[in-house]
């Protein structure tokens, strides 16, 4: 049974790895390890969500995420604090220095999002979007697993 025989299948793992590659040996630049340009620029867009929240948008475990918080402090990237309505939830914010990287890898996932879409113009790049979701959606239905660790 080679890999050949599900050309589908062949073709996702090779795009993510990809994608992949690309993403982290540009985020690894900016001293970042792979997931925390997610985290970062999750906050970007709203912070002060709760480590739950992360989890949910992320589609990553808890674990995964309170160790990449955790780090993410050490190096002054994001604060935590408890909340103020409920003492069991954990709010995480950006600090300047993470805003800042926050930026950096913004800029980075729009040249990488060109970097995909060159030579495709914008009908391929809608039509490439709504099956990708199609696909992704045919694969959650099925599911059974856990989210998977960053």
């Amino acid at each position: 049974m080679a890999l050949e025989e599900y050309p589908i299948g062949k073709a996702i793992i090779n795009l993510v790895t990809a994608h992949r590659q690309v993403t982290t040996a540009k985020i690894a630049q900016l001293g970042l390890h792979a997931g925390q340009d997610l985290i970062l620029l999750t906050l970007l867009e709203q912070d002060g969500q709760s480590q739950n929240a992360l989890v949910q948008q992320l589609r990553l475990n808890h674990s995964a995420v309170a160790k990449s918080v955790a780090r993410m402090q050490k190096n002054d990237l994001v604060r935590t604090r408890k909340s103020t309505a409920d003492k069991r939830v954990t709010l995480v914010f950006l600090t300047a220095k993470g805003r800042d990287l926050a930026h950096q890898a913004q800029q980075i996932w729009a040249n990488v999002e060109a970097i995909a879409f060159t030579g495709l113009d914008a009908a391929d790049r809608q039509a490439f979007s709504r099956i990708m979701t199609t696909v992704q959606q045919n694969f959650e239905t099925h599911a059974t697993t856990p989210p998977k660790e960053c």
